[in-house]
């Protein structure tokens, strides 16, 4: 979805989650039933490109899991 968006991204496989992403999740969703995407910031931080990704990746929100 990014890709079709023009939007360059890469997966890092040896990175595992971020506890800042984990935990809340772990607490919120205890029996991991819901899928999960991390995304890293940009090293640019640009907003305009963050903003862009999550348009990209909106219609995950409407699959069923």
């Amino acid at each position: 979805m990014l890709d079709q968006a023009q939007l360059p991204a890469r997966q890092d496989p040896s990175r595992g989650f971020d506890h800042g992403m984990f935990i809340p999740l772990k607490l919120m969703f205890p029996d991991a039933d819901i899928p999960e995407v991390q995304l890293s910031l940009r090293h640019d931080l640009d907003p305009q490109a963050h903003l862009d990704a999550g348009r990209a990746l909106a219609a995950l929100r409407d699959e069923a899991y």
